[in-house]
């Protein structure tokens, strides 16, 4: 079975390049992020999170997704 994937909402995001956009949706699915988008509109089953998300890319490629120093699953 597939992991389903999560849709957060914040207020900020950071890029790996240190670049900030307001207002995106990060999509994570087993830890990792897999798309992200402007947020346009209210979107159904995606999570408001406060504050900024940071996005790190890992030695092999991946990107993960870090809240308030955690990273998310």
């Amino acid at each position: 079975m597939q992991n389903p994937k999560k849709q957060i909402a914040s207020h900020r995001l950071i890029l790996p390049n240190g670049q900030s956009l307001t207002q995106w949706v990060i999509e994570i699915q087993q830890g990792k992020v897999i798309n992200y988008f402007p947020l346009s509109e209210e979107m159904p089953h995606t999570e408001w999170w406060n504050g900024s998300i940071l996005l790190e890319e890992n030695y092999d490629g991946t990107v993960v997704a870090k809240y308030e120093g955690k990273i998310i699953e």
